[in-house]
């Protein structure tokens, strides 16, 4: 299938792309007052459809870059996957969107999952997004891209800095789903934790975690790429966490904080993955969408 491309669209903007990457950048310089700092400029989402819900809110976007600098990044190893993080300065970010607009020209290419049949049961489709100037644009493949430019975009936003810190967040929402037993690796969830699993999983709201506990549960959630079970009364559990301004479709955070006690880790992994690359860097600013 001939599938049309946008003309009248990239006529309309490649006189504007050094005007509107003017204006990202002023944003982005607005500081924690200005929504805009900690919009999103660029994602990069690779999704698998129809696959169960814990596994697909699990999932983080490939890489995001935020206004204020913020970069989010997820590193798959051998040893489970990494969520690095970095603040990227003013000349990376408006390079990598010339990159984007210019030489990968995002704006003459058409949505294909749009005019492709979406294949049944779990496929992948992929996705690039662009935020200028308040006029977001996406466009989605489920097949193959002509020349590779998700591969190629995605590689360039994961490489914009040699000095990544693992990412941790300081908040998330907590959702227990039971499940059949499956081969994925079981861990006891033991009775003098703070919650109890089988009260979650019949709760209508998530939990709002933070601190120790988060801690430890996304420690091992990243370690098993999600691939975890919890037995508590003979009943498997799955995990679902959620960082509002990282994860796909967060909630927002609470008004109010609630305090609980800590969890008790003595039975929970508390391994942290090493980073494979340099291992320090300049932490995002305040105002980075951090709970």
């Amino acid at each position: 299938m001939q599938i049309s491309r946008p003309k009248a669209l990239t006529a309309a903007v490649s006189p504007l792309i050094g005007i509107a990457i003017g204006l990202i950048m002023l944003s982005a310089c607005g500081g924690g007052s200005n929504p805009a700092s900690t919009a999103i400029i660029v994602r990069l989402d690779r999704q698998v459809q129809n696959e169960p819900q814990f596994n697909a809110l699990n999932r983080l976007p490939n890489c995001t870059l935020y206004g204020n600098g913020h970069l989010v990044w997820v590193n798959n190893t051998s040893s489970g996957d990494q969520v690095l993080e970095a603040l990227i300065d003013d000349t990376t970010i408006r390079s990598y969107l010339d990159f984007m607009i210019r030489q990968m020209r995002f704006y003459s290419l058409p949505d294909y999952a749009a005019n492709e049949l979406q294949p049944a049961g779990q496929v992948i489709i992929e996705s690039i997004s662009l935020n200028l100037s308040n006029t977001p644009r996406t466009v989605r493949s489920y097949e193959h891209w002509p020349n590779g430019e998700f591969s190629t975009i995605l590689d360039k936003c994961t490489h914009l800095t040699t000095q990544p810190v693992l990412y941790l967040p300081t908040g998330a929402w907590l959702t227990v789903q039971p499940i059949a037993n499956s081969t994925d690796t079981l861990l006891t969830w033991q009775p003098n934790q703070p919650f109890r699993l089988s009260d979650l999983a019949v709760s209508t709201s998530p939990l709002w975690i933070s601190g120790q506990t988060l801690t430890a549960l996304w420690n091992i959630q990243e370690q098993t790429s999600g691939q975890i079970q919890w037995s508590e009364s003979n009943k498997t559990y799955k995990f679902i966490l959620q960082v509002p301004g990282i994860s796909r479709d967060a909630p927002t955070p609470p008004a109010i904080t609630p305090t609980m006690p800590p969890l008790v880790v003595s039975a929970v992994p508390t391994r942290i993955p090493t980073v494979t690359s340099a291992p320090s860097a300049t932490k995002p600013p305040t105002d980075t969408p951090q709970p």
